[in-house]
């Protein structure tokens, strides 16, 4: 769970997208997934970066993003109330 109402899916990738002598850029990606419908905030979240023993950490900004829900499709499927044990 990234916060709450927000997991992870997966492991993030990181790719190197420019290297300019020593300056780098990288690409973080980040499989997200929320099943609850409002705005949320990701506060800043660090990076590691560097090589051997001159690692560093770099922080992003907050994220925001907004979570909606969409409508059921009445025309795939209608909705059934839930079943009943069977005995």
């Amino acid at each position: 769970t990234l916060i709450t109402g927000i997991e992870v899916l997966g492991q993030p990738t990181i790719d190197t997208l420019e290297s300019e002598g020593d300056v780098r850029s990288f690409l973080y990606k980040v499989k997200i997934t929320s099943f609850d419908q409002g705005y949320y905030r990701i506060p800043p979240i660090g990076l590691p970066f560097g090589k051997g023993s001159t690692t560093d950490t770099a922080k992003t900004a907050p994220i925001w993003f907004l979570v909606n829900t969409l409508p059921p499709d009445s025309t795939i499927a209608s909705i059934y109330d839930i079943k009943l044990p069977i005995a």
